[in-house]
């Protein structure tokens, strides 16, 4: 781990979405850009990947210090992706994570989740104080399916929340749609739902194995998975007894004492009937195969797998970060 020594304004690609949540409320935007151009730097605007690879093409052709991303876990998701296959064979520089969606995931795991201009100011003038960090990538591949690069997965239920929620906040308007508690909001909702049994959500069949965890068949209720160590979070479900990139959770419907053992779990706490025969797998591994996948969300974003085809999850490129 080393510390972050240097970052030359005219050198640094600052990606900002003004879609994401901080950003868009109200005067939001508008004070970090005037806050950025007074710093001596160019606020990109971007909104996925088709405003940010000619601006990646443009700047690391020309040599860059340090690359700002301000927006939710999907702007970085969309830039690691394009890093991770356009830009495969360069070498690419730095990241700094910044939070400007609702839950900032990998802003969080980094410590870089507080106020944006805040921590610019803080890379220009003060960069030694910050560390450098190695983190690599989840990469989720299928034959005939492009490879989707991020740091966080959520498949099952998890997904299914995700995708609820998405739908819930674009189908509305109000502080309990679009406000800053709008998602606690809704998944509360869901939660009492789920007590009365009236969330359309139904356990899909994967068989998953991996080295150093085991196999798993059956009806899936939660699957999660990352790359990103334990560091500034409280909950980081997965149960780690050895050393390897993806750490991974997968509970069945009818796990044995779920509700009795869901806060271990979520701390991370290993016990000695969370195993597969009783419908957990968690740990980490080096490369974790699933059949059955269907939908999940990376950072946040999208995707459909064919469920009758065999999905991997394995380490993908690594990029290096800035990290309190």
């Amino acid at each position: 781990m080393e510390t972050f020594e240097a970052v030359r304004p005219e050198r640094v690609l600052l990606l900002v979405n003004p879609l994401s949540f901080r950003l868009s409320l109200p005067g939001a935007f508008n004070e970090l850009r005037q806050h950025c151009i007074g710093r001596g730097l160019t606020p990109h605007v971007v909104y996925g990947p088709t405003e940010i690879a000619p601006l990646l093409a443009e700047s690391l052709g020309t040599g860059l210090d340090l690359i700002i991303v301000v927006g939710g876990d999907g702007t970085l998701q969309a830039t690691v992706t394009l890093l991770a296959t356009t830009h495969r064979s360069e070498s690419p520089p730095s990241i700094l994570m910044l939070g400007g969606g609702r839950t900032n995931y990998t802003a969080a795991h980094l410590g870089t989740q507080s106020r944006p201009e805040a921590m610019i100011d803080r890379a220009l003038s003060n960069p030694h104080s910050f560390k450098q960090i190695q983190q690599a990538s989840l990469a989720i591949s299928q034959p005939g399916h492009e490879s989707v690069y991020g740091f966080f997965m959520g498949g099952a239920l998890v997904d299914h929340v995700i995708r609820d929620c998405h739908t819930y906040r674009a189908t509305g308007r109000g502080r309990l749609r679009q406000g800053r508690f709008s998602t606690v909001f809704r998944v509360t909702q869901l939660g009492f739902l789920g007590l009365l049994h009236k969330v359309g959500y139904h356990s899909r069949m994967m068989y998953l194995k991996a080295d150093g965890i085991g196999t798993l068949n059956g009806r899936i209720r939660l699957l999660v998975a990352t790359t990103l160590d334990k560091e500034q979070v409280t909950v980081h479900p997965y149960l780690v007894t050895q050393q390897a990139p993806i750490k991974i959770t997968a509970i069945t419907r009818d796990a044995v004492g779920f509700w009795r053992h869901l806060l271990k779990i979520l701390k991370g706490r290993t016990h000695p009937t969370l195993i597969p025969e009783n419908g957990y797998f968690s740990g980490a591994s080096r490369e974790v195969s699933i059949t059955g996948l269907g939908p999940i969300c990376v950072d946040g974003q999208e995707y459909v797998f064919d469920e009758t085809i065999e999905a991997k999850i394995s380490e993908g490129p690594t990029f290096r970060f800035l990290s309190l």
